[in-house]
């Protein structure tokens, strides 16, 4: 790993470590394991009177990764500082640049850690291994959009003499409408979710849905909500993994069309449609997810 750009922040509860070629912290060749790609479990079952199998589950298995490197400065200091940060009584935020780009984690220490000195005069090496339960590195920034689009106003030559009052000719260079549709890019390993906002600007929306189109174009997904917004009602629908429910104003509620599919975001672009059975142009959506 020597010849090659990485960093690798694992912070904890007290701190944050780096390893990185600046770093005091430096990998060995062959020290990182793991972070390309994880175990992958198929289970099969056997046909009674024919040959070969079937397949029963298939699962992404939980991620270990290892990392091992040595200590270029102070020894005693550093070793408690990674005993502090890297501590299995909490959980540790991996962000790891890898191949120009730049993904985080989160993991769970496990087995000890490690500290070998061949002799005093030796470098300590470290070894750490961590399991994350969610197998899938994740973008390390949230991406956001909304149902808006920007219609441009300007014209030339522009005019910028003063009238006769003495005031610049004033200059429009464009103005914001709502939109019906929006795409939300998922530009990362796996299918993520979604929080979508709607918020009622201006009137009542009575029973709004979001669609999205699917990624073969054969069909569509759908989250239809079956209630009135009032005016300056918020609604939030999320659809993260063991995450998803749908809110108004705070508040949990149950108030879903029993249709509803709760959608993930596939790779790839996923073109969005909102919809309502009245007060569609008084709607305000905007969404954020992290691919």
């Amino acid at each position: 790993m020597t010849d090659m750009d990485y960093r690798i922040d694992i912070a904890g509860r007290t701190g944050e470590i780096s390893i990185s070629p600046v770093s005091p912290l430096k990998l060995l060749s062959g020290g990182i394991k793991g972070f390309d790609s994880t175990d992958f479990d198929v289970a099969t079952g056997a046909y009674a009177n024919d040959n070969g199998g079937y397949i029963k589950k298939r699962r992404y298995a939980e991620r270990l990764m290892e990392l091992v490197f040595e200590i270029t400065e102070s020894d005693g200091e550093w070793r408690r500082r990674i005993l502090s940060v890297v501590n299995p009584g909490c959980d540790c935020t991996i962000t790891a640049k890898l191949y120009g780009t730049t993904r985080r984690i989160t993991a769970v220490p496990v087995d000890r850690i490690t500290f070998e000195q061949d002799s005093f005069y030796d470098r300590t090496t470290v070894k750490l291994r961590f399991m994350a339960p969610d197998p899938f590195f994740m973008s390390e920034e949230t991406k956001t959009g909304a149902f808006i689009r920007t219609v441009p106003m300007l014209t030339f030559p522009m005019n910028f003499y003063k009238s006769k009052s003495g005031k610049r000719a004033g200059v429009v260079p464009g103005y914001v409408i709502h939109t019906e549709t929006g795409n939300a890019p998922n530009m990362g390993d796996v299918a993520c979710g979604v929080v979508i906002t709607v918020k009622a600007k201006g009137g009542s929306v009575v029973n709004p849905r979001i669609t999205k189109a699917s990624s073969d174009g054969t069909g569509e997904e759908f989250i239809g909500i079956t209630a009135t917004l009032a005016d300056g009602d918020e609604l939030v629908i999320d659809t993260r993994r063991r995450q998803k429910g749908v809110k108004i104003n705070g508040e949990s509620r149950l108030i879903f069309d029993w249709k509803s599919t709760f959608f993930s975001l596939d790779v790839g672009d996923n073109m969005l449609t909102i919809d309502a059975a009245g007060g569609k142009e008084y709607m305000a959506v905007r969404y954020e997810y992290v691919p």
